[in-house]
Order: C-alpha cells, then structure tokens, then sequence
C-alpha cells in the first residue's frame, strides 16, 4: 500500500561538525522547501515522524530516510489530519474510511502497511467532510506512547434527532470507551492520553462554555473518574485549566489557560496593555496545578504597532516523562513576514523551574541556528523528550524548514548491526573467563 513519496532532505547544522553532534548527543535534521512538512508526531529519538497534508498521511523513518504517503486521509477525504505515532515508531493514528463508507478514527500499522479502523458510538455526524460527500463518526486526536490506546471523539444521535453530538472517547482493546455518556449537546473531545490510556484530558462544551476534564482509569471500578483541573489566578480564584498534552508515564499535563490566569506584561506607565494567558504544568498524582514561569521578553520597541487584543503564550506541544515542556506564544506586530518573526517558542524544565526562548535552548546546547533564523512554531515532542520537531523561518530567504532536534544520541543501524553480531562472541567470551575463574578458584 505505501509507496515512496519523497526522498529524505536534510542537512546537519552547519555550526558543528557532525561527528562532534554525535558525541554530545544533540543533532538536528533540516527538511528544507519542497519537502518542509510539519511533523505532528515522532517516535523515540525521532526515529519516525507522522504529518498530513494534502496528499494524505505522510510518515519519515528515519532508517530508510524515505517520507512515505500512508493514505488514510485522502485529498477526498481531507479531515483531521495525521495525529500521532507510538514511541516505537509501529503504530500511526489518524482517521481513514471504514468498511461502510463514513470517516472513522483509525491506526496505520507500519509494520503490515494496513489501516484499522476503530469503531463508533453506531450513529453518523450529519457533516459533509469538506470537499467529499463522506460523513464522519468518529475522529483520532492522540495515540498512546505504547501504541494500544486513542483519544478522540466519536457522534451520537438519540433517536429521532436529526442532529449529532459529539462525545469525548477512548479507543482501545476493540472498544469504544464514552468518556461523556450523558451529554447531549456540545462537542466533546479527548485530546491527549498516556499509556494504556489511564489518563486521558479533554474537554465537555457545557451551554456556551467549554469545560476542560481529566478522566483516570480506576481499576476497582473498572471505569475512569472524572476530575475538573483548576489552578488559582492572582486572585487567588481557581480557574479552570486545559490540560493539552500529557507524559506517557501520565504523571505530568500541560496546557493553556484562559483569560482568567492573563498577565499584563507592559511596561509600567507605558499606557497601552500586553497580556498573556499563561501556560500551566500539572502533577497528576497530586492534583495539583502551577504557572509555567515566563521568562521571555516581549519586544516593546514599537508599542505603538502593539496589537492590543489578547496575545497567547499557552499554546503547549508536548510534555515529557522527565518534566520538559514545550510552547509557544505570539506577539502580533504588523508587517512582511509578522505571523513568523514574531512568534516565539519556548522551552520549559520543570526539574530547575526555568524557562528559555527555543532560539536560546539551542544556543545552550551548541545548536544554535544564527542571527538570521528564529524558531517560531514547535510542533511535536516525543513522548521521552529524545526529539522535538518544529518550524524555524530563515530571515536572509524569506523561507520556513521544519527541523527534528535529536536531544540524545542516535545509534546508526550499523552500529546497531554490529553490536548484534557482536553480542555472542562477547558472550562466549565472558562464559569462558568465569569458566577460568572457577578453575583457578578450585585449584586454589
């Protein structure tokens, strides 16, 4: 079914020698234009990538070097796009055409180059796919580290009723889970889900208010428990928090928050507002939520050109099992290129409470991509925080590549070949020295 779409491009930061990247750990991919695809996905190390576009679901190995079209979402069936793959790179989901003709959540295994689809609640949403005549009942937005359970939501109808709601679920072992049984109107969803799917964030649409949730698998019950994440404002009300995205480990969430947690960061006296909805970490087993810190600065240089409207540094990506934290934030100046040179990307350690600008994160680690280039979307992080994908926009060409930042060493296939070759011979060879060792010992 897959066919080889196109070759690999990249080339490796031209700041350091390979060689030297290999030994610290850290190396850096370019996708440069044609083949600049925004990777929504990646597999431990980076070793695979998942993206949609027009053609349908596009996947990177990194073995091969190949970007391969999957199918799934067609040019004819264009909705929802490519959502995840598991850390071992085996398990893809998206949404593809079921056996009875409507859009379904839906895993690709990259193993047998075969699409399943994943069930429904029985009943069809009554919304034309754009640019088809399919319809839909159900969608992916997330898959499990561990490849064995989605997130997304699936339509119900009672009977009688013309339209359609939409209920936040889980996909797993054959089944389709209702996190939200008894809604009846709105347009649930679960986005983000860890490992075996125990825990699970979404939200419910309650009268003209979305609702942010958190379910965890309760095995006495046999069920999720359902839980409101809420954080206090400087008030010291809570406010409730979206948690985007979660560890595979499902300790740690993180997400965006509402107006409720906004902080004007303009200057004192300067006589116009700036503010900012902050980003939230959260710790799962505690119940318990606290602001990511914003150590970036906002560009102040032309306060007459600011966009006065509320600009947003709670767009999270992705969060770790190790506590990192990545996002982005916009300042909206008008002018060439605006939407890309002044958005930025961040970076957050929940381990030392600090956060740097991406374009200084790289800097750090000896990564740096010059004065002329600007990180300005962060697009996936896998589930280790061993690779982070994202979009930089390069000054000097007017163009955006997409980039995969390899935070630990990848070993090549060679060396992995070797090693297996290897391994009995070392074997054999530690077998027979403690053969020796006890004979000395009984001689002795």
């Amino acid at each position: 079914m897959s066919t080889t779409f196109l070759p690999k491009a990249f080339v490796f930061s031209t700041l350091a020698a390979a060689a030297m990247m290999a030994q610290a750990g850290y190396q850096m991919e370019v996708f440069a234009p044609p083949v600049n695809h925004s990777w929504s996905g990646l597999a431990a190390h980076g070793a695979g990538a998942v993206t949609a576009s027009t053609a349908g679901n596009l996947h990177y190995s990194a073995a091969s070097g190949l970007i391969t079209n999957i199918g799934g979402n067609s040019a004819a069936q264009n909705f929802g796009g490519s959502t995840g793959i598991s850390a071992n790179g085996l398990v893809i989901s998206s949404n593809a055409t079921a056996a009875n003709g409507f859009s379904q959540a839906a895993t690709y295994s990259t193993a047998t180059q075969s699409w399943t689809t994943l069930g429904s609640l029985g009943v069809n949403s009554n919304t034309v796919i754009a640019g088809s005549t399919l319809k839909q009942q159900s969608m992916a937005f997330a898959i499990s580290a561990d490849g064995s359970a989605v997130a997304g939501q699936a339509f119900y109808s009672a009977a009688g009723t013309p339209s359609s709601v939409a209920h936040a679920v889980v996909f797993k072992n054959g089944s389709v889970i209702d996190l939200t049984p008894t809604a009846t109107v709105g347009a649930g969803r679960a986005f983000a889900i860890s490992d075996q799917g125990s825990v699970v964030a979404g939200t419910l649409r309650a009268g003209q208010a979305n609702q942010d949730r958190l379910w965890q698998w309760n095995a006495a019950t046999n069920s999720y428990a359902v839980s409101t994440p809420t954080v206090n404002n400087a008030a010291g009300t809570a406010v409730n928090i979206q948690v985007a995205a979660l560890s595979a480990n499902g300790k740690y969430g993180a997400g965006g928050s509402i107006n409720g947690l906004a902080t004007n960061y303009a200057p004192p006296g300067s006589g116009f507002t700036m503010t900012y909805s902050q980003a939230t970490f959260w710790d799962v087993a505690s119940n318990s939520g606290k602001l990511i810190p914003f150590d970036a600065v906002p560009d102040f240089t032309n306060p007459a050109a600011v966009d006065l409207f509320r600009n947003n540094k709670a767009v999270v990506t992705g969060v770790s099992d190790n506590g990192l934290v990545i996002g982005s934030f916009s300042l909206f100046f008008p002018g060439t290129n605006a939407g890309t040179l002044t958005a930025d990307t961040w970076i957050y350690d929940n381990n030392s409470g600090v956060t740097k600008s991406f374009d200084g994160y790289l800097t750090d680690i000896g990564m740096g991509l010059g004065a002329d280039k600007h990180v300005w979307s962060l697009t996936s992080m896998a589930a280790d925080g061993s690779a982070i994908s994202g979009l930089y926009f390069d000054k000097a060409t007017g163009t955006t590549s997409a980039f995969i930042l390899h935070t630990t060493a990848v070993p090549e296939p060679a060396t992995v070949l070797l090693f297996a070759l290897a391994l009995p011979l070392l074997m054999l060879r530690r077998a027979a020295k403690n053969q020796v060792s006890s004979q000395v010992s009984t001689q002795a």
